[in-house]
Parts: C-alpha cells; sequence; structure tokens
C-alpha cells in the first residue's frame, strides 16, 4: 500500500509565459490550488474509488479495468503549507495507474511549467503531467519521481 500526500495534479503551481517573453509569469487559474477545505465524497466511480478528495479536483481512474482500489481523504498531520493536504492511498493502481485531475484551459504559444509538492512511501514512483482531456489524451508535459517522506 503506497500512501501520497497532494499528488498530481495536486497542489499544482501552474504558470503560463507566453513564447519568447522571459519577464512575468501568467498564473492559470485552478480552482483550489493548495487542497483546502471544503472536502466532499469522491466522484462517481467504482466502490474501490472511496473518500473526500479537495474540492475542484476529482478522480479519473475509473475508466480502467480492473478498477484500482484508492482512498481519498483530508490530512491535517504535517501540510506543506495551509491547514491540510489531500492524502491519497493506493493500495493497488488496478489496470495501469491512478489519475487525480483538475481541468484548465491552454493556449497555442504559451509555455506551461508544472509542480507540485509531494511526499509518501520512500520510492515510490509517481508521474506529474499535463495531458489533453479528450481523445487522444495528448500527454504535453511529464516528468516522474521518487516520493521521500519529506516535502
Amino acid at each position: 500500500m503506497n500512501t501520497f500526500s497532494r499528488l498530481p495534479l495536486a497542489l499544482l503551481a501552474l504558470s503560463a509565459l507566453p513564447c519568447g517573453r522571459a519577464l512575468a509569469d501568467t498564473q492559470v487559474s485552478l480552482t483550489n490550488p493548495g487542497m483546502e477545505e471544503p472536502y466532499g465524497a469522491v466522484n462517481a466511480g467504482p466502490a474501490t474509488i472511496t473518500g473526500q478528495i479537495a474540492s475542484g479536483w476529482s478522480d479519473n481512474s475509473y475508466w480502467q479495468a480492473p478498477a484500482p482500489t484508492i482512498a481519498y481523504s483530508e490530512d491535517a498531520n504535517n501540510p506543506h503549507g495551509g491547514a491540510a493536504s489531500q492524502k491519497v492511498v493506493v493500495s493497488s493502481v488496478g489496470g495501469d495507474r491512478f489519475q487525480m485531475i483538475q481541468r484548465f484551459g491552454q493556449q497555442t504559444g504559451n509555455v506551461y511549467t508544472l509542480s507540485a509538492w509531494v511526499r509518501g512511501t520512500p520510492g515510490v514512483q509517481v508521474s506529474l503531467s499535463i495531458q489533453q482531456a479528450a481523445s487522444p489524451y495528448t500527454t504535453y508535459i511529464q516528468s516522474s519521481l521518487a516520493l521521500t517522506n519529506d516535502w
């Protein structure tokens, strides 16, 4: 069983910078980027995806077979900043992976930078990515990292 706090695309500090300009970043407006209250029941999906997820975020893992086993909850124990962080316990990735998402608009000609504060079971690999929301689900940015106990 792997435990993650503030995961993909969790706590994304995304910025858009028009190509050819290197001065001021233009922030992408995410809903609840710090994953603070309120928390609500995770969106509809298989019974193996349960718990409370930060407002503005949703789980997109239900499309695969077998379904993953995931429990979401608010975690007030040692958050990186603010009062809480999103805790995600992944007991099984199912057929492929678990996906925690938030949609935002992208514009041609902008450069997007993805960043997140994550921690979890040391050595477990996670990927953070920006992906097209509809078919063909093109991945625009992806970065993998090994988790540690610290932020």
